[in-house]
């Protein structure tokens, strides 16, 4: 196969079923083969910019030399092929580059979450056991052995030479399905948990884009013909990762923010680089629709914002076609996950015209409802490509010997084969896109002494969603004040974690006939509290 045919006969896009890590799965019959591959193939001229946040420009000439720079500077830190580097740090060209420099020297990145406190950090380093950490925060004291670089030792790689001897190509040895890549997200059972990507994975969702696209989109010529994309996902999220993949292979501009999100940043961002997409959650997007000088700005450029991670609320659309006309056109919301990239896919017509919509199944996926109940409510389970090779260091593993991915949401299916989330098996909150395990936070509670027992559950919240309610019954004449809960929690939790809202018992919580606490009477308990 040569992949500089990518997409040029028709053999590109047509599927077949092939056993893929023991399980049957449809795949396209041909692809590239590993993420390498897709470097090979990006489109854009050296002097065009890959990506820019604040002042800061740099052009695919300047990525590729400090690429490989970085890989002889990589290997000389005792980073091997198949070794596993540790990224954990906020947003930034530097991310793109350590996550890039991994892969061009064999070695597998593994995305931490900035935002977990440094116990989270410490427990993660030794399960992972990294050849290399790269981060900005500090290096818990139990593993101050070892080795780790900051940023800012990335961005002198910016200014190396490249090099005269390269470093080996490390394809040959890494097959297909070889893990690629580690993302952590949380999860039900509490402790973060480290997805496995795999090549397949990774590349399947841009040939999809493709092939759903009606083909890959022409080289940029000039600067002014470059998509420009705005990025204020963390990186170590899944969605901007494959954002990233996608700016590379197809000559994208992707900008970012100087800092933490900003709406008006945003605002000033889409009108000095005429953004055309911006994929966020749908808090960041009524953030900006609000802003009180959001009428001010030239915003016509961005025509396909995109979201996803979080339910969609029917005044976000009216919002968007009030304020940003020209994006409300061409609006789309994406269910997917991590463990199995994007499932199915809603145009801004399709929510309007059947709200609560996730749309349908995307090409290459198989999409349906386990076990479905009178109502044909049951279980979304799903299928292709882009499924997980499995969680990092657990035999838990929510994928079938059938190849089907369980994923813990409810669901049913309209007749027109549009789908519909209706709630949760797992016990975890979404607060803006972002996931958040309770039995996690409930353990965190639990660590306090005045704290016999916690029950963590999902509040509804307008601008995020859904916000963390914590529900506690403590020691008898010694209730701890909501400050210093907070406070307690803030020493052991990301701070998306910490709850929002506090209820306490003077009594046991309620229990099931099984003995757990009933979480949907506190939940009703709260939603009631809370309005």
């Amino acid at each position: 196969m040569n992949i500089s045919e990518y997409l040029s006969t028709a053999a590109w896009k047509e599927l077949a079923v092939e056993p893929v890590l023991g399980r049957p799965t449809q795949v396209w019959r041909e692809r590239p083969r590993h993420i390498l591959d897709l470097l090979d193939l990006a489109v854009a001229k050296p002097d065009q910019d890959l990506l820019v946040q604040g002042d800061r420009r740099m052009s695919f000439a300047t990525f590729r030399k400090a690429l490989e720079a970085g890989a002889v500077a990589m290997a000389g830190l005792g980073v091997a092929p198949g070794a596993r580097v540790l990224i954990v740090m906020y947003n930034s060209a530097e991310f793109l580059l350590a996550q890039w420099t991994a892969w061009r020297v064999g070695a597998v990145p593994v995305l931490g979450n900035r935002w977990w406190s440094q116990a989270e950090l410490s427990e993660v380093i030794g399960r992972v056991q990294p050849a290399l950490l790269i981060t900005d925060m500090a290096l818990p004291p139990e593993h101050a052995a070892l080795r780790c670089i900051t940023p800012s030792a990335i961005a002198h790689w910016w200014g190396l030479p490249e090099p005269a001897i390269p470093s080996p190509d490390p394809r040959g040895a890494i097959p297909e399905d070889g893990v690629a890549l580690v993302v952590f997200t949380a999860g039900s059972t509490g402790v973060p948990k480290g997805v496995q990507l795999s090549h397949r994975n990774l590349v399947w969702t841009q040939q999809t884009v493709h092939i759903m696209r009606g083909g890959r989109p022409p080289a940029p010529a000039t600067a002014a013909e470059q998509k420009v994309a705005l990025m204020t996902t963390p990186m170590f999220h899944n969605g901007a990762v494959v954002a990233g993949l996608t700016a590379l292979l197809d000559g994208n501009r992707m900008v970012m923010l100087k800092g933490r999100f900003n709406p008006e940043e945003v605002l000033e961002v889409i009108q000095r680089e005429r953004v055309a997409s911006w994929s966020a959650v749908p808090t960041m997007i009524t953030r900006v629709l609000r802003h009180p000088k959001a009428a001010s700005y030239e915003l016509s450029s961005l025509v396909a914002p995109a979201t996803g991670g979080a339910m969609v609320p029917a005044q976000l659309l009216t919002e968007l076609q009030a304020g940003m006309p020209n994006a409300a056109k061409g609006f789309s919301v994406g269910y997917g996950m991590t463990e199995a990239s994007f499932l199915s896919m809603a145009l801004g017509a399709h929510l309007l015209a059947r709200p609560g919509t996730v749309g349908k199944t995307i090409p290459a996926v198989e999409m349906r409802i386990d076990k479905p109940d009178a109502s044909g409510d049951g279980e979304i389970v799903a299928r292709s490509g882009a499924v997980m090779v499995g969680y990092f260091g657990t035999e838990e593993q929510p994928i079938d010997a059938e190849g089907w991915y369980h994923t813990g949401d409810l669901g049913r299916v309209d007749a027109d084969g549009f789908f519909y989330i209706t709630g949760r098996i797992k016990d975890v909150i979404i607060r803006g896109g972002e996931n958040i395990s309770c039995p996690h936070v409930e353990a965190a509670l639990l660590a306090h002494p005045d704290v016999l027992e916690a029950a963590v559950v999902p509040c509804p919240d307008e601008e995020f969603g859904e916000t963390v309610a914590a529900v506690v019954y403590c020691r008898p004449g010694a209730v701890p004040s909501v400050d210093s809960l907070r406070a307690f929690a803030r020493d052991r939790l990301a701070y998306f974690q910490v709850p929002a809202h506090w209820f306490f018992k003077d009594e046991p919580l309620p229990v099931l006939p099984t003995g757990k606490i009933d979480k949907r009477s506190l939940q009703r308990e709260v939603a009631s509290g809370a309005s």
